[in-house]
């Protein structure tokens, strides 16, 4: 199995309308698979633990996973607003 590490994670931040803030991670090579938590840290948190079953899911479909791609990090950490 793909190891988590290897793949590249993207931080999106956002406030909510009631002014509270939110922060979604995603890997991006695996479309869908994204997580959300009150800090980057609970963001992450959330996104490592879902990742072996969102794989798993993958292969149970007969899907191919896309292997991490050599972006050498340059989205690791990034934010959007």
């Amino acid at each position: 199995m793909p190891s988590f590490e290897d793949y590249t994670v993207v931080i999106s931040a956002s406030r909510r309308r009631d002014g509270t803030e939110w922060t979604a991670a995603q890997v991006a090579e695996l479309p869908g698979c994204i997580a959300e938590g009150g800090s980057e840290a609970e963001a992450r948190e959330a996104l490592r633990r879902i990742f072996p079953e969102y794989v798993m899911s993958l292969i149970r479909d007969g899907v191919a996973v896309p292997g991490p791609k050599a972006l050498g990090g340059m989205l690791d950490g990034t934010r959007f607003r």
